[in-house]
């Protein structure tokens, strides 16, 4: 859950946590 809100933060993430 706290990477979804990292996500939400960093669009640039997104791509990363969402690969992972």
């Amino acid at each position: 859950p706290d990477d979804l809100v990292i996500v939400e933060s960093d669009p640039e993430k997104i791509d990363t946590l969402a690969v992972k």
